[in-house]
């Protein structure tokens, strides 16, 4: 995810890390935060219908934007190593994830056990993954679907989207654990990018959006993302999200930001360590509201996928592991609010 969008950053731009849109940083750090508070069982199954309405866009949010971050203007060799920086995390931490839940003592609660056979493996690494790693699978196959496409001569924009979807649409028939609308998603930032527009002016960001979000929830059964209504209850989540930049405060700011930065390490390290968490559940059952279990959990969450990077980092496994020196981003001293945006009359 990270290697995806930091290092997809169109040739005009100023280098990976050293010009970021810090609305996009604050919005990824937001996502990445429901992603791990919502993959903790104990407290999902508990608000069900907060669970399904924050699944509608938080991992949706992050393909939209892989999507417009897709950068063909790459030569060959930077995309491979842009490529491999998300194939290689996905193959290793995908077979450990595996092996994991496959072998994990009867005693310990897990909402997935797998199978432990040599096939069943084999099939989950290339088929049909599980957990968090879903993610990092479908970026391997539409950016190099996509990339592929963008190097055949003389195709426009459109029909570059128009192959690349009839290509993936054919994986999808093949392998249904390839889900299209995933794949749509995906799409949808590749099209935004083509208008030529900033990301954050196809998301229109606006505090209003909350209007409509709260009216769709009311008037319909909650959609899920693979309809109309779920599109549009993403679309108009995420740009709220993203007004909320210019109001929170400071340290809010930073917080998301910093966590934004490094949400390919958290999306990586985030399984291990929620699974080590659950027996934290019979501890804190004195919250008969579950969120000291949330809090807590989620914190160690995430401060453990960051000390987990950073130790990577000092290892030299980064540059094996991610194809990058350092793979741990420090917080940035301190992140302004941006100027106003204006749209085109």
């Amino acid at each position: 995810m990270q290697a995806a969008i930091d290092s997809a950053l169109p040739p005009h731009a100023a280098a990976p890390g050293k010009q970021r849109i810090p609305q996009v940083d604050y919005l990824k750090g937001i996502l990445i935060t429901l992603m791990v508070l919502f993959h903790l069982s104990w407290f999902s199954t508990y608000y069900l219908d907060v669970t399904r309405y924050v699944y509608v866009f938080h991992m949706s949010g992050f393909i939209i934007l892989s999507g417009f971050f897709a950068n063909t203007d790459k030569t060959p060799g930077q995309f491979l190593k842009t490529w491999l920086g998300i194939l290689v995390p996905y193959l290793v931490f995908e077979s450990l994830y595996y092996l994991a839940l496959a072998h994990l003592p009867a005693s310990i609660p897990a909402s997935n056990r797998l199978e432990p056979a040599f096939t069943a493996f084999w099939k989950t690494l290339l088929l049909a993954p599980a957990g968090t790693y879903w993610y990092l699978y479908l970026l391997v196959v539409c950016l190099g679907v996509y990339y592929l496409v963008s190097r055949i001569p003389r195709l426009s924009p459109p029909a570059r989207l128009a192959v690349t979807a009839a290509i993936l649409a054919a994986v999808s028939w093949l392998n249904p654990a390839f889900q299209m609308i995933h794949v749509a998603y995906f799409l949808l930032g590749a099209f935004f990018r083509t208008t030529g527009l900033p990301i954050l002016k196809c998301f229109f960001p606006t505090l209003w959006a909350a209007v409509p979000a709260a009216a769709l929830c009311l008037l319909f059964p909650l959609p899920a993302r693979d309809g109309m209504l779920g599109l549009c209850l993403c679309m108009l989540t995420l740009s709220f999200l993203v007004k909320t930049h210019d109001f929170a405060g400071e340290a809010v700011r930073r917080l998301f930001t910093y966590l934004g930065r490094n949400s390919l390490s958290i999306v990586i390290f985030s399984p291990a360590f929620t699974l080590l968490c659950k027996p934290l559940a019979p501890v804190l059952a004195f919250d008969s509201s579950r969120i000291c279990f949330a809090v807590l959990s989620v914190t160690l969450v995430l401060a453990a996928c960051l000390g987990a990077t950073g130790l990577c980092d000092a290892l030299g496994w980064s540059k094996f592991l991610f194809f990058k020196k350092k793979m741990y981003s420090p917080v940035a001293l301190s992140v302004e609010p941006a100027a106003p945006l204006t749209y085109p009359s």
